[in-house]
């Protein structure tokens, strides 16, 4: 699961122009490998298409934080919730935050990147961002079978 968090700041008071708190953020089963989104992909290792899903693997985990984690070991003295902490630290409206921490499984984790990283490149694109869409959806339907 991962969704673009694009702020109008005109219909939010909290925001101002200088936040830069476009995004987006992504469920996803922590022990996720490389391999695991070239078989979801359907792609060979050494083709162009490879090359591509490599990028997208590594821009998400190498560019976006485990916010969960993070709230965990560092803010949840500061903030009373990890929705508050995303609220304010990162901009991320709690209707969007609460859903995906109500579908955050056992060793899955919340990724958090900002629009620039190097990922969010991916994710303007509609094509790109629907093909990661999947590829997430599919890992994460393979994960929840096998701890069924």
């Amino acid at each position: 699961m991962i969704e673009i968090i694009s702020i109008n700041k005109s219909k939010n008071e909290f925001y101002s122009t200088s936040d830069q708190s476009d995004g987006f953020l992504a469920c996803i089963p922590e022990n996720t490998t490389l391999n695991d989104f070239f078989t979801v992909a359907r792609v060979k290792k050494d083709s162009y298409s490879a090359g591509l899903i490599k990028r997208l693997y590594n821009g998400l985990f190498v560019s976006a934080r485990d916010v969960y984690k993070e709230y965990q070991k560092y803010y949840s003295i500061e903030y009373e919730s990890i929705e508050d902490f995303l609220f304010w630290k990162y901009f991320v409206p709690k209707n969007i935050s609460r859903r995906f921490i109500s579908q955050l499984a056992p060793h899955e984790i919340l990724l958090y990147g900002s629009r620039f990283s190097i990922i969010y490149t991916f994710l303007e694109t509609e094509i790109m961002s629907e093909s990661l869409k999947s590829i997430i959806s599919e890992i994460r339907e393979k994960y929840h079978e096998n701890t069924n």
